[in-house]
């Protein structure tokens, strides 16, 4: 097909959905290896066995071809070639409507200083630094005066009534993309979605206590859950906000069938060493979906500061712990205390803390179907 017809410069007329489709899925073929007359409209990128690095050259791809600069979270929030091709039709007919803007762009200091101090194993520190700029934003106090999350990303589709709902680390990632390997064993039978929270992409508003980022997100739960019966899985702190949405939704009467915990720490037991350690890894193990803008580091650091070191709320839902035995890097072989004493039932890993997701992502899932 001839390219320049998927794209608009200033001069031309508004782009074309049909040929916008047809670049999403040039691209989407020759970056999964599959005929590209295989590719449906409305199929998942998921589905096509998209992971991360893939969605990081998907979107490479379409900003040389398009001219666009758009995140990576931009594709979890429009997970088909039809619905990320709408999105950027409407952003290239937006940005022919609006005035180029003449000045640099600002420099992101606080980017180059987490990154330097957790480099030197001092993340401790650098969530202190973070924590305290973040006191200068708002606050919220539930879903009202929060700010919308963004979209959620829609991982899997399946019959099966009971629904998976999952809830991101409160690190700073770009996009959902922590449980794109997991939620591959679920394709084809349960729904899957994947949720992220406010104030990471936005220098909005974050929450004035760890209740008030259960009250925030338990409308989205719902939203997806769509009056079905579901399951909340949360990997690392996306643990955390997953029990304290539980405690939320049953205190409403419209609790999650269970409670799915993957390596998270005990909050109360979080040491300096481990969180040193863990950050640093972190850095090194997904440089490619690690945000190091302000609002996102910003909110990272709040969270953490709000919620590490202090008891989380029981829940009626059984809880369930998958737990990675292996040690963190950086730590001198210690280990996380991922030890849930309200576990119904455990189950432990040969993986660290974020291979657990990734190369192991598949025994993951094979260990969370058996509750689910």
């Amino acid at each position: 097909m001839n390219q320049e017809s998927a794209t608009a410069s200033p001069a031309s007329a508004p782009p074309r959905l049909e040929p916008m489709i047809a670049l999403v899925k040039e691209h989407a073929a020759a970056i999964s290896d599959l005929p590209v007359e295989e590719i449906d409209d409305d199929q998942l990128f998921q589905e096509l066995g998209f992971d991360s690095l893939m969605t990081v050259r998907l979107v490479n791809g379409l900003e040389k071809a398009t001219g666009l600069e758009f995140e990576l979270g931009v594709v979890g929030e429009n997970p088909t070639p039809a619905d990320l091709a709408a999105f950027l039709c409407a952003s290239l007919a937006r940005q022919d409507q609006e005035a180029p803007s003449t000045a640099p762009p600002a420099a992101d200091g606080i980017g180059d200083i987490f990154r330097r101090t957790v480099e030197e194993g001092r993340a401790v520190e650098a969530l202190d630094f973070l924590a305290a700029a973040a006191r200068l934003r708002p606050r919220y106090s539930g879903a009202e005066d929060a700010g919308p999350p963004p979209p959620p990303a829609r991982l899997s589709r399946g019959p099966e009534s009971r629904k998976i709902i999952c809830l991101d680390s409160l690190g700073p990632f770009l996009g959902n993309f922590t449980y794109s390997r997991f939620a591959k064993r679920f394709l084809g039978l349960h729904d899957v979605h994947a949720l992220r929270y406010p104030g990471y992409a936005r220098p909005d508003a974050v929450p004035e206590s760890p209740a008030a980022l259960g009250r925030a997100m338990a409308p989205a739960v719902e939203r997806c859950a769509d009056g079905a019966p579901f399951v909340l899985v949360g990997y690392c702190s996306g643990g955390w906000a997953s029990r304290l949405v539980a405690a939320e939704l049953e205190s409403r009467g419209a609790g999650p069938e269970a409670v799915l915990l993957i390596d998270t720490p005990v909050p109360e037991d979080l040491s300096d060493e481990v969180f040193n350690g863990g950050t640093k890894s972190l850095l090194e193990s997904w440089p490619d979906i690690v945000s190091l803008e302000t609002p996102a580091l910003t909110a990272f650091g709040w969270h953490y500061s709000m919620l590490r070191g202090h008891p989380l709320p029981g829940t009626a839902a059984p809880t369930y712990s998958i737990r990675a035995t292996e040690p963190l890097p950086y730590t001198d072989g210690v280990r996380l205390n991922n030890h849930w004493p309200d576990s119904v039932e455990s189950a432990d890993l040969a993986a660290d803390h974020y291979s657990v997701m990734v190369a192991h992502a598949a025994e993951a899932a094979d260990i969370a179907a058996r509750w689910i």
